[in-house]
């Protein structure tokens, strides 16, 4: 959408010109474009603040309905930042917000999944491991994103088997649309649940930190 659009007309729209040496900060839901007006070299650098999680979590929502691809893996960000945590000093406090909103996001999405991947087990689909070859760069590619709606796969995925007597969506999917794709049919047998991460380390790690969070 440009900023001349009629639509974006209800909106509070500002124009800066930066110059060299000079830097712009754009906060988070900020709608933000520009251009060169001339020859330049120019870089730029994404960094957040403690409080940006929650932002963040929350894009990946707005972008699952939207149906953009993310460029990150935000959940193998929050074990990272979790093991930053279990490596630091017991009795650090810097930061101590970071990582309890690091920990409960992360908890409440590894609950979600692991619901999702009750019920599936549950209606009669496979359950395969591959953690013990899972790229845990957070780099993303072509086959880390849901068929459906885009999102990132962080800890499992669903696969169907194409079938050209079922008229169901193919390829790999979220376990969010895996479930609604699979009540769409009886060929359980099909569909198959890849494991990713080790969710006995995953598990660990939150229940580690947990404990140190409660002390």
């Amino acid at each position: 959408v440009s900023p001349y659009d009629p639509i974006m007309k209800a909106l509070k729209i500002f124009k800066v010109v930066q110059y060299p040496g000079e830097f712009i900060i754009t906060f988070p839901q900020c709608y933000h474009s520009g251009f060169n007006t001339g020859y330049n070299f120019n870089e730029a650098v994404n960094f957040t603040t403690n409080f940006w999680i929650n932002f963040g979590v929350r894009a990946v929502s707005d972008y699952k309905f939207t149906r953009k691809k993310c460029v990150f893996d935000i959940y193998l960000l929050l074990k990272s930042i979790l093991k930053e945590f279990l490596a630091s000093n017991h009795k650090v406090t810097t930061n101590l917000g970071l990582y309890r909103d690091a920990f409960n996001v992360l908890l409440n999405e590894v609950n979600t999944e692991m619901k999702r991947i009750s019920k599936l087990s549950e209606m009669g689909v496979k359950i395969i491991n591959h953690s013990e070859s899972n790229n845990q760069s957070g780099l993303l590619d072509n086959e880390s994103f849901c068929h459906i709606c885009h999102t990132t796969f962080t800890f499992a995925y669903c696969q169907f088997e194409h079938d050209t007597h079922v008229s169901i969506e193919t390829g790999n999917l979220c376990l969010e649309h895996g479930l609604k794709q699979l009540r769409r049919t009886t060929a359980t047998d099909r569909f198959t649940v890849n494991i990713k991460q080790d969710m006995d380390d995953v598990f660990q790690l939150l229940r580690q930190c947990g404990e140190k969070l409660d002390h």
